[in-house]
């Protein structure tokens, strides 16, 4: 058993996902959402589905902006892609989740 699933989370991290695997999810809603550690607020991503919300960090905010546009109304109704990966973080490597917005066509990449 993992200690992590005994302490369920409000939000997704990289445990909560499939080694090796992708996970295809669909925005259902992005709000600020109030930290507990930092009382700061941070944009969280909710998926058609699924329980937890996924935390935005500037990295995966720009590659969403960047293919969906500014505006997270937009968003809402796109399917994203979500996978594992590694960061330095405190200069040591670190699991995290990124995103990605999968290509309409994987032969052409349009």
């Amino acid at each position: 058993m993992k200690i992590s699933s005994a302490f369920p989370s409000k939000f997704l991290k990289a445990d909560d996902l499939p080694e090796g695997r992708d996970v295809s999810v669909v925005i259902d809603d992005c709000r600020m959402e109030r930290m507990r550690d930092s009382n700061e607020e941070k944009p969280t991503l909710y998926f058609q589905g699924k329980s937890q919300g996924l935390i935005l960090n500037v990295t995966n905010g720009n590659v969403l902006a960047d293919a969906l546009g500014n505006e997270t109304d937009g968003w809402f109704g796109k399917t994203i892609v979500l996978y594992r990966d590694r960061t330095n973080y405190g200069g040591k490597m670190v699991d995290c989740v990124r995103v990605r917005v999968p290509v309409d066509d994987p032969e052409t990449g349009f």
